[in-house]
């Protein structure tokens, strides 16, 4: 059997994000322009597996700030982050 793919639902976690004190103006706009970039499962990738300045050096600037907050305030990320189900995660690109 295949292993379960886990794809984060960026949209959940957008709508966590706005409003907050997170929600610096820019990372919304950030995070959206990212995952369009890279597709909802290699920004999970990315996001879950390399640390903020390599993010920063690919210039994927949302999901630097995620891994920031993953790194500084990992409850925080934990109550963000929100995964597809899995009948979802592998319809996603």
């Amino acid at each position: 059997m295949d292993e379960e793919v886990k794809v984060i639902d960026f949209n959940k976690v957008i709508k966590r994000i706005r409003g907050t004190e997170l929600d610096d103006g820019h990372i919304i706009y950030q995070i959206v322009n990212d995952v369009e970039r890279l597709g909802w499962r290699d920004a999970t990738y990315y996001l879950l597996n390399f640390s903020p300045s390599k993010l920063g050096e690919l210039n994927l600037l949302g999901l630097r700030k995620l891994a920031q907050i993953r790194r500084d305030y990992p409850e925080k990320f934990r109550k963000l982050i929100v995964y597809l189900p899995p009948e979802e995660a592998e319809r996603i690109i």
